[in-house]
C-alpha cells in the first residue's frame, strides 16, 4: 500500500513537472506576429501572450454571435454563472489589474529593469497558471471586486469585454523592453502573494481561458429554443 502511494505521488509530481515545462516552452516560443489594435511588441513572449488574449476575444465573439439576449443572460443552474456573467467577471478582472500593471511597468522602467528575454515565470506563477487552466480543477469563492453582481444590458456585455481586452493588449505593448522576470506585482486579492510580470500576464490569459470554457459550457446547457 505504501509503495503504491509513493508511486502515485511520484507520477503526480512528474505530471506536474511536465505540465510546467510544456507551458514554459510554449510561452517562450512563437514569432512576434501582430496583435490586434496597434503596434506589435517586439518580444516573442509578449507577442505570444497577445495571440492568446486575441484567441479568447475571438471565442467570445463567436459565442455571443449564436446566443440570443436571453440565452446570454441565462444561468444554466442557480449556482452557476451565465455566459454574460463569465464575460463580465473577466472585464472586472482587467479593471482591477490595469492600474497595478501600469504602476509595475512604469516603476520597472524608472528603476532600469530592462531586458530582451527570454524570461522565466516564477514557481508561484507556474502553479497559479496551472490551477487556472481549463477544465476547472477546483471551485473557489470570487472576490467582491470582480464578482459579476451587476451585468448590465446584454447588448453591452461583449463590447465591454472587448474594450477590456484592448486594455490588456496595451499593457503588453507597454511592457515591451521591461525585464518581465524582475518586475514583480503583488496580488490585489492577497498581499502575501507576488509574482513576476511574465507570470501575471500568463495567469490572466489562463484565467480568461478558464472562464471562456465556463461560458461555453453554460451556453451548451441552454435549451436550443433560446439560441439565436
Amino acid at each position: 500500500m505504501a509503495s503504491r502511494y509513493a508511486i502515485g505521488c511520484f507520477r503526480l509530481l512528474v505530471g506536474c513537472f511536465g505540465f510546467f515545462l510544456r507551458g514554459r516552452i510554449a510561452i517562450y516560443q512563437g514569432a512576434a506576429t501582430p496583435v490586434a489594435g496597434g503596434e506589435v511588441p517586439h518580444g516573442p513572449q509578449l507577442a505570444m501572450l497577445g495571440r492568446q488574449f486575441d484567441a479568447v476575444t475571438a471565442r467570445a465573439r463567436a459565442l455571443v454571435a449564436v446566443l440570443s439576449a436571453d440565452a446570454l443572460m441565462r444561468r444554466p443552474a442557480a449556482d452557476r454563472w451565465s455566459p454574460a456573467e463569465c464575460l463580465t467577471h473577466l472585464t472586472l478582472t482587467v479593471q482591477v489589474f490595469e492600474p497595478l500593471l501600469d504602476q509595475t511597468i512604469h516603476s520597472a522602467r524608472a528603476h532600469g529593469l530592462r531586458g530582451v528575454g527570454p524570461y522565466r515565470m516564477d514557481l508561484l506563477g507556474r502553479l497559479m497558471r496551472w490551477l487556472m487552466e481549463p477544465p476547472s480543477r477546483m471551485r473557489s469563492a470570487t472576490y467582491a471586486t470582480v464578482a459579476p453582481v451587476e451585468v448590465g444590458p446584454s447588448a453591452g456585455v461583449l463590447p465591454s469585454f472587448v474594450a477590456a481586452q484592448d486594455v490588456m493588449l496595451e499593457c503588453l505593448r507597454a511592457a515591451d523592453g521591461v525585464a518581465l522576470d524582475r518586475a514583480t506585482i503583488i496580488s490585489p486579492f492577497n498581499r502575501r502573494l507576488r509574482y513576476n510580470l511574465l507570470s501575471t500576464f500568463a495567469i490572466l490569459a489562463a484565467h480568461e481561458r478558464r472562464h471562456l470554457w465556463q461560458a461555453e459550457h453554460a451556453a451548451k446547457a441552454i435549451p436550443a429554443a433560446a439560441v439565436s
